[in-house]
């Protein structure tokens, strides 16, 4: 035994031994600098419940019988609460030492401090959180003056409808369906705008990265209602190729939107700079294994081999006013959600392959 208290001694890690009944049988040199006690203090005893915090013991405990059920290894991380107070994060890998009639009788765990790794991953995604944030601002004081022109449309067939019904008024013979139908024109025209105005609020104020079941197609289908009023404007046809068998997918849906926007607003840019007539967009949607492929097909020059080397580059960009961001971004959003995004190069029109996972 001693032999062994030198081994686990020697281990960087914390190292905690149990009996089946959850008491201490070795408490390794780490696992004192990790929590300020000594071995001594935790020997026998089912004090350590008392290191975790109290919202997390129960998950613990659950572990704890998982392995006892000879369900090992296992994994889990939960928090140690150090002697003076502090609370530092452990991944744990667990394990189980079995007598001969092949009853558990030890249960290992082999902890590593993950707190700091844990911060940093955090502190990446309030980063990213932020600059997309940014991003999507400066994509909406683009498109500003198109919205406000969406936007009129509707306000000036109310304000039409609305004159036409106050003349039906002074009429003594009220046409009470016409007037019928001018309120039901007001009132369509009144939700088409507060969507106009919703679908700018929620593309804005997106900022939780937090992947849920989602339907890609009419996601698909709102983002090119944003963008479809900028390409009318430069005679570019905007068109969807969705197949309608699609299961849901798993993610973000202010961000797959966001991402999509990029896409589409880098191929407008590209076909409206490349002095092309007619131009064209399509976007497809197909299934590819376990995931859910769209890919973003413009008539554009295409992406040069030249540029492939720095294309996702931070501050990398081929427009003299570009800042280099939106493919970045993009492809640490769609990372972040579990999926890629890709260029190909050498064709003679652009090609981007986005692949988010299906939901299930």
């Amino acid at each position: 035994m001693l032999l062994m208290d030198k081994l686990l001694d020697c281990q960087p890690a914390p190292v905690v031994v149990f009996d089946r009944e959850g008491h201490i049988v070795r408490f390794n040199k780490a696992c004192e600098s990790a929590t300020g006690y000594d071995f001594g203090e935790m020997r026998g005893s089912r004090v350590w419940l008392e290191l975790i915090p109290l919202e997390e013991r129960e998950e613990v405990t659950a572990v704890f019988d998982a392995l006892l059920a000879g369900k090992a290894p296992l994994r889990h991380e939960n928090h140690w609460l150090h002697k003076d107070g502090s609370k530092r994060l452990f991944s744990w890998n667990n394990t189980v030492l079995k007598d001969a009639s092949g009853e558990v009788k030890y249960i290992i765990g082999s902890g590593v401090d993950i707190t700091e790794q844990r911060k940093a991953e955090l502190d990446a995604r309030r980063h990213l959180e932020e600059a997309s944030r940014l991003q999507r601002l400066q994509t909406v004081s683009e498109l500003a003056n198109l919205f406000a022109h969406e936007i009129n449309q509707p306000l000036g067939t109310i304000a039409m409808f609305a004159e036409a019904s106050r003349k039906l008024l002074d009429h003594r013979d009220l046409d009470k369906d016409r007037l019928d139908e001018n309120l039901r024109q007001i009132a369509q025209q009144t939700m088409r705008a507060g969507e106009i105005i919703r679908r700018m609020r929620r593309f804005v104020n997106g900022k939780k990265i937090e992947a849920a079941p989602l339907a890609l197609n009419p996601l698909l289908e709102s983002t090119c209602s944003l963008i479809r009023p900028k390409a009318m404007s430069l005679g570019i046809r905007l068109s969807l190729d969705l197949d309608d068998e699609l299961p849901e997918v798993l993610g973000v849906d202010i961000y797959l939107e966001q991402i999509a926007l990029n896409l589409l607003r880098n191929a407008i840019e590209a076909i409206y700079e490349a002095g092309m007539e007619n131009g064209r967009i399509r976007i497809q949607t197909r299934r590819c294994g376990n995931m859910a492929r769209i890919t973003f097909y413009d008539s554009g020059p295409g992406v040069g081999t030249e540029v492939a080397e720095h294309l996702f580059e931070p501050f990398y960009s081929t427009k003299s006013e570009g800042l280099g961001v939106g493919l970045s971004i993009s492809r640490s959003l769609i990372e972040a959600s579990g999926g890629s995004l890709w260029a190909e190069f050498g064709s003679d029109k652009g090609i981007f392959h986005l692949e988010v996972p299906f939901a299930s």
